[in-house]
């Protein structure tokens, strides 16, 4: 009898309990959880077995570049990978989401000076974020059509496998080899794994945001890389990479940003601002502060390798730079530095010259800049321009 009156009281409550579920479905079944946009740049899947994340790993060693277009940025990131002999280099992870833009925490910015505002909340920084997370973690199933095609378009590491194998040549990777689609993915977290330096290298963001970065990925070194931006500008009108838009407004629309990321790089002593013809002129003193302030080792072997990468023979040189266009865009060749660091000044149109002097001014006075006065002191190379005597 007693075991009978228990039944019929859990019954009722099971009943009830029931009937507050079901009022609770007819009230808030409808209701739609608000959710944030999702990453165009990273694909929301779950990592395959061989995917992981650096847990249980030693603590790698995080280095950003942030430069600018024909700024020496390759050359630059070359140097860097011989710091460590297991060093990962991606490059220009976000060249096909935004192509020549420049994502900022306000939004985009174009070198026509043109600017959008962010599409939602904290855009840039999440998506940006996404993107370099997933690399430094070598989750490289995370990442994007748009992202991994820079691993077939540059000399990144495993740039020849994958352009051997042709995995990301095109969105439909899917149904035009499945199967090689993963054999890259495997091989870049292989090489991304066994790696105790992985450098990201990009023209597409501005200082603030890498700073931001910084604060949310821990073991980051930030490198700002800037360059005479007389210099930039013509190498940039030889490669055919400049707007329609007049010198003056290209010009003012580089070094208001260049000034801009000077000074936030200026206010920060953890990031490092490396002036190109500073390295260009004495290669072995620089990239051994540059080393030693992105925890590398300046060994003998890398002193010696900067020796040769830095001055060969014209000759050489030119044999070196056809064969490494058979390596991808933008392959870094031997050369020798201080010469090629200041062939602008041979072949600039003088008007274009002082268009671009007019216009940045103030950035070449705080990078210790010669402001050239008239055609004879720009095309004598015996004055430097990093040389400050006879200023007034």
């Amino acid at each position: 009898m007693t075991g009978g009156k228990g039944i019929f009281k859990y019954l009722k409550v099971l009943t009830f309990t029931s009937m507050l579920f079901l009022l609770y479905i007819l009230c808030f079944g409808n209701l739609e959880v608000k959710r944030e946009p999702r990453n165009p740049a990273v694909r929301s899947t779950t990592p395959r077995s061989y995917v992981s994340t650096n847990n249980g790993r030693h603590r790698v060693r995080k280095i950003l570049v942030v430069a600018y277009q024909r700024s020496g940025s390759t050359f630059t990131s070359e140097i860097l990978q011989h710091g460590d002999t297991t060093a990962f280099f991606s490059m220009e992870p976000l060249w096909q989401t935004y192509r020549t833009c420049q994502r900022h925490v306000n939004g985009i910015c174009c070198p026509n000076n043109t600017c959008r505002s962010p599409l939602y909340h904290k855009e840039e920084i999440n998506n940006t974020l996404s993107v370099f997370r997933a690399i430094y973690s070598c989750n490289f199933e995370a990442l994007s059509y748009e992202v991994l095609k820079s691993f077939a378009t540059f000399a990144s590491t495993g740039h020849e496998y994958v352009k051997k194998l042709k995995c990301f040549n095109n969105e439909h990777w899917k149904e035009q080899g499945f199967s090689s689609y993963y054999d890259c993915i495997e091989n870049l977290t292989r090489l991304c794994k066994s790696s105790s330096t992985i450098i990201i290298k990009t023209i597409r963001i501005d200082i603030r945001l890498a700073n931001m970065l910084r604060t949310l990925l821990d073991n980051l070194y930030i490198v700002h890389l800037v360059r005479d931006p007389r210099a930039i500008l013509h190498s940039r009108t030889k490669a055919g990479t400049i707007t329609r838009d007049s010198m003056d407004k290209q010009s003012k629309a580089l070094c208001s940003m260049m000034y801009k990321n000077f000074e936030d790089a200026s206010q920060d002593e953890d990031i490092y601002t490396l002036l190109y013809e500073q390295l260009a002129l004495k290669p072995q003193k620089v990239v051994k502060q540059l080393y030693k302030f992105c925890d590398l080792n300046f060994t003998t072997n890398a002193s010696e390798w900067l020796q040769s990468f830095t001055n060969i023979s014209w000759e050489s040189m030119l044999q070196q730079r056809f064969l490494a266009k058979h390596h991808g865009v933008f392959s870094p060749y031997p050369k020798r530095s201080f010469e090629v660091s200041r062939k602008w000044r041979k072949t600039i149109f003088v008007k274009v010259n002082e268009i671009i002097q007019n216009s940045c001014n103030a950035i070449l006075g705080v990078l210790g800049l010669r402001v050239f006065k008239g055609v004879k002191e720009l095309r004598n190379l015996s004055i430097n321009v990093l040389d400050a005597m006879d200023r007034e």
